[in-house]
């Protein structure tokens, strides 16, 4: 399972998909599993014009999926 992260407007140009995370899990057809990922300050900084990792408040997409091309996302509001 992976974890994307993507700011919604940063003051730097950041990918569509970042990865944040990921867990390697196997299991049979059919079988349910929940898997929790942390979204601490180091899932949501980004690395600015001085490439110091800053978190920037605003609205981010979270999306979490078994692979890059198919994706689940919420938005989160994000505030200091």
């Amino acid at each position: 399972m992976q974890l994307h992260v993507h700011p919604r407007v940063s003051t730097v140009v950041q990918p569509i998909l970042r990865l944040a995370g990921f867990r390697r899990i196997e299991l049979e057809a059919g079988e349910p599993h929940y898997i929790t990922f942390p979204v601490g300050q180091e899932a949501r900084a980004i690395p600015n014009n001085p490439m110091r990792c800053t978190v920037e408040t605003g609205l981010v997409d979270i999306m979490a999926s078994p692979s890059a091309a198919d994706t689940t996302s919420v938005q989160l509001e994000l505030h200091t």
